[in-house]
């Protein structure tokens, strides 16, 4: 199976040295307090490049224990796992419980974006401070550290810290830690639980899990020996999941059977623990019946009550299968009502001339030379959010593009958009806004690298490649994320931090698309557009919307023209002489085209 790889921000080595430089005084300061020592004994840290299934990152490695799990660059198998059962989803929210050093952490938040959140809970201060300074080393901002360790009340134990295991207390060096409950961090509603604390998953399963009422997966590796040494009973510990409404599967290739786990004492090694969220209507009603169940003294009051929240359960599942059928009901109407437009605005052949001038209509503005386009409404909010956007970000789209964009969304009614060059966010921003304004929930994927080396890859021209090669990316995206929030547009943009061409392959391994719109604004060397328009036009749906920017430029003028003969035109736009952008409608011919080809 092909995975696409997932790259994190690359430090210079003056920056890594640093970075590693306060991390050893702060290592310094924890170790005063609770000192590494047998299997966890401190080296001197470095930072060993992972390049692990669908990710690339870095990680600080600084005890024996870590250098022996992760200075090697060996695949980790768990992850191609998890990858290949599409585990870990795009703005999920992760809880990594024992992140130890952070190479799982910094795996789940590249999993899931920037959208996304990882929580990381340890209870050594060394350790949840290796985990802090790996996800800045890899530039990943929704990451969030706590020394604290999981169990199933709070309390504040002395653990030895012979073996840094929280399930077995005593030995020579102690110290105390704290421990809460996974309940105490409901309010950021994770949809993924990791579990590796040596034991204490027992106290996870006697949590009151139905208080996470997004949680669908949990990743286990379960210590039936650390359960034993507390007298305590592994499959108990199963069975408490099973309670909190999770099917069991074993992870084969850990060496674990169903039968060990349905007979005996359950196997060492990793299980998916998987659960079906319920609506908020189901945990309502559970939260509203069962302390009456608990309350109730007769048996048959309670088998009533039961068969009714039955009931409720089963109605409901009615409904949803009725809304989902409604909505694939008007889905293929929308799609054929796009299709009959399609049809209705075809012009005969022939009949189409680019550039000619077309009758004025009402709620129309000129573009600069002499053509009338379509623009939204001048009084209305969305136009003016996008003009107190525009000026506030770096790059090239002008005010009239903006808007013009937005007009495409809006009157075309485009809830799947997907661009092609963030940049500082100048024309991804604005159609976001407008995605926003249709109320339908869509989104906006938006593709950049943010790397000097990848902005050059492909030869433009000299005095535009040595722009490139020096501008400051890092800057340029801090920018961007900072109007991300700005604008308030953080739930409807999705960022994939990649090349175009890496990108392609994420996008049809994630099964996403096709989209309304998409908009190519990448790397202009006459190589990468042309390559550019031909892949991800086969990702504009039927009747969608392909827009093409800087149609003017020489290097360009080949990708130009492979998408006039594919697709039908709307319209193409020259400002001032200079600036040209061009908006063309996926038809019939493009398809006949597509299957010739």
């Amino acid at each position: 199976m092909a995975m696409a790889r997932t790259s994190a921000v690359v430090l210079r080595a003056a920056e890594r040295q640093k970075l590693l430089d306060r991390f050893r005084h702060e290592l310094d300061a924890s170790e005063r307090i609770a000192p590494m020592e047998h299997g966890y004994a401190r080296i001197e840290p470095y930072i060993v490049d992972q390049e692990q299934p669908g990710a690339t990152f870095a990680l600080i490695v600084y005890h024996r224990e870590s250098e022996a799990w992760f200075g090697k660059k060996e695949e980790d198998r768990s992850f191609r796992h998890l990858l290949e059962r599409r585990a870990i989803r795009i703005g999920d929210v992760v809880f990594d419980l024992g992140c130890n050093s952070g190479f799982t952490t910094c795996w789940y938040a590249m999993m899931v974006g920037p959208t996304g959140k990882v929580v990381g809970f340890d209870p050594f201060p060394w350790n949840a401070i290796a985990t802090r300074y790996s996800a800045e080393l890899n530039g990943l901002r929704h990451v969030e550290v706590h020394q604290l360790g999981i169990g199933a009340a709070e309390e504040r134990p002395r653990i030895s810290l012979h073996d840094a295991r929280t399930s077995v207390r005593g030995g020579s060096s102690l110290v105390d830690v704290g421990i809460v409950p996974i309940t105490r961090f409901a309010a950021l509603r994770p949809s993924v639980l990791k579990i590796d604390i040596e034991g204490a998953e027992y106290e996870v399963s006697r949590s009151d899990l139905a208080r996470l009422d997004r949680l669908r997966l949990c990743v286990l590796e379960l210590h039936p020996d650390y359960i034993a040494q507390r007298g305590l009973s592994a499959q108990d510990c199963l069975d408490n999941f099973r309670r909190n409404g999770f099917a069991i599967h074993p992870e084969k290739a850990s060496g674990v059977t169903d039968d060990l786990v349905r007979g005996g004492e359950p196997a060492a090694g990793f299980y998916y623990l998987e659960r079906a969220v319920p609506s908020r209507f189901v945990v309502t009603a559970r939260r509203t019946l069962s302390p009456l169940l608990r309350s109730m003294p007769s048996r048959r009051l309670r088998v009533t009550l039961a068969e009714r929240e039955h009931a409720i359960l089963e109605r409901e599942a009615t409904v949803r299968q009725r809304e989902a059928t409604i909505r694939q009901h008007e889905a293929t109407i929308r799609a054929l009502e796009r299709e009959l437009a399609v049809q209705a605005e075809a012009p005969a052949p022939g009949s189409a001339t680019i550039g000619a001038p077309q009758a004025p209509t009402a709620g129309v503005g000129n573009a600069g030379d002499g053509r009338e386009v379509a623009m939204i409404d001048r009084r209305s909010p969305l136009e003016q959010r996008i003009k107190n956007a525009v000026p506030r970000m770096e790059g090239w789209c002008t005010e009239r593009k903006a808007l013009w964009l937005a007009d495409l969304i809006t009157r075309h009614r485009c809830e799947s958009v997907l661009e092609i060059g963030i940049f500082g966010g100048r024309s991804l921003i604005p159609m976001a806004l407008a995605v926003q304004a249709l109320g339908a929930g869509g989104r906006v994927f938006g593709i950049e690298a943010w790397s000097n080396s990848v902005a050059i890859a492909t030869e433009t021209n000299a005095e535009n490649d040595a722009w490139w090669s020096t501008v400051d990316m890092k800057a340029i995206k801090t920018g961007f994320l900072s109007s991300v929030v700005a604008n308030d547009v953080a739930e409807t943009v999705v960022v994939l931090e990649m090349s175009s061409d890496k990108a392609f392959a994420a996008i049809a391994a994630m099964g996403l698309g096709p989209f309304d719109l998409v908009h190519v604004d990448g790397s202009h060397s006459a190589e990468q557009a042309l390559r550019d328009v031909r892949q991800w036009s086969s990702l504009v749906r039927p009747g969608g919307i392909l827009v093409l920017d800087d149609i003017l430029w020489p290097s360009v003028k080949a990708a130009r023209e492979h998408v006039r003969a594919s697709f039908s035109d709307i319209e193409e736009i020259v400002e001032g002489g200079t600036i040209g952008y061009g908006a063309y409608r996926r038809g019939r011919a493009h398809d006949v085209a597509a299957q010739e080809s």
